[in-house]
């Protein structure tokens, strides 16, 4: 479930990737790569929603 602070949701690395079917190394990648912008909070990795839904965009545009 994830974690809402005021308007601000959170997604942990294990979420996203149960979310979409995806193993949770590919999350890392994507957050080693740059691809998907995350924060780290002590040991573990969150991703703000707006910074998934910018990933997703963009992976949509490089799809022709």
């Amino acid at each position: 479930m994830p974690t809402e602070i005021g308007a601000l949701v959170f997604y942990t690395v294990e979420e996203l990737a149960a979310k979409f079917k995806i193993s949770p190394h590919t999350i890392y990648e994507y957050i080693r790569s740059g691809a998907l912008s995350a924060r780290r909070f002590g040991r573990q990795y969150q991703i703000e929603q707006n910074q998934l839904e910018k990933f997703l965009v963009g992976s949509e545009h490089g799809k022709d």
